[in-house]
This record gives C-alpha cells, sequence and structure tokens, in this order.
C-alpha cells in the first residue's frame, strides 16, 4: 500500500498485474503437467499436479474460513468501526461461496472484490481505503500461502528433473 496508507492507483495497478500473473501461472503449472503427461512421465505428471492441488484446497479451506470469521465477526459487532467483512462487498448467501470455492474459485472471487473496492477508493474518491487494504491483504496472504505450499515444492521437483535427468522443458522454466 502507499505511504500515506491509502489504497491508490499504483496499488490498483498492482492488483491488477497479480491477476494477470496468477492467471499465468496457473496456465504455466496445468502446462508443465500436461506436458509431462503427454510425454509419459506420469510420476512427474502426478507430483506437480498433486502439488497444485495440495495448494489450491488449503486455499480455498482457509479464504471460505476467512469468509465464515468475517461473516461471523460482523455479526457479533454490529458496528461499522471494525473494516467490514468481504461479504459486505460480496453479498453472495454462503452456500454460493462455498460452491465456489470447490471450484477453486476463491482466489478469482477474492480478486474481484479488491478491484471492485479498490477501483471505488482509487478512482472514484471514496474515503474507504481502509476496505480496499483489508480486502487485499486477505489476498495477499492466500497468495503468499501459495507460493510456500505449491512453488516452493515445484521449484525443487524441477529443478531434480533438470539436474537428474537433464529434462529440457523451456515452459518448466516459466512455470516456477
Amino acid at each position: 500500500m502507499s505511504s500515506e496508507g491509502r489504497f491508490g492507483r499504483f496499488d490498483f495497478t498492482m492488483v491488477v498485474t497479480g491477476l494477470f500473473l496468477y492467471v499465468g501461472d496457473v496456465g504455466t503449472d496445468l502446462w508443465v503437467a500436461l506436458s509431462f503427461w503427454r510425454e509419459g512421465r506420469v510420476v512427474w505428471f502426478a507430483l506437480v499436479l498433486g502439488s497444485m492441488l495440495l495448494a489450491a484446497v488449503t486455499i480455498q479451506i482457509f479464504s471460505l474460513s476467512w469468509h465464515c470469521d468475517d461473516q461471523k465477526q460482523s455479526r457479533q459487532n454490529g458496528s461499522e468501526s471494525q473494516p467490514p467483512p468481504c461479504h459486505h462487498y460480496c453479498r453472495m448467501p454462503f452456500l454460493c461461496l462455498g460452491l465456489l470455492h470447490v471450484f477453486q474459485m476463491g482466489i478469482p472471487v477474492r480478486i474481484f472484490l479488491v478491484l471492485k473496492c479498490g477501483y471505488m477508493t482509487a478512482f472514484k474518491d471514496q474515503d474507504d481505503h481502509w476496505k480496499a487494504i483489508y480486502l487485499a491483504t486477505d489476498l495477499s496472504m492466500l497468495r503468499l500461502f501459495e507460493a510456500f505450499l505449491e512453488t516452493a515444492p515445484q521449484l525443487i521437483l524441477q529443478t531434480f528433473i533438470l539436474l537428474q535427468y537433464e529434462h529440457r522443458n523451456y515452459i518448466q522454466y516459466l512455470s516456477d
């Protein structure tokens, strides 16, 4: 966030950049997994896909749990003095949010929420900067979890494959 503690245009631009990087990350990971499958390297395919799925499921569980906590806190406080929970921007019922998380759409939903709130604060001069920061912080934590749960194991696996078997697939370099 900017040095003033406000969610500005630069912060909004970084969230948009993060969206493209997220899509690129998922795309290259799937590309690498499918290239291993096509080459008949089922173990490597399973390891790449397994690390992706483990991270994705863990992140979705955390995301949905945070939505539940936000809703519970909102009901207990009943006040607008606290940073509003995500469901103030996402008025979907819990069942709908749950289904979105089951279908691995928790991160895209959170990106949408940050973009929606961030646009209003950065470009429409609404004084809800702390709301956008609150939403962006949740998104950043989930992406950090993904880095440790998915990217680090994949980096080790890809390095092992490159060093041990001298298997060169240039998309592997982009995937990590």
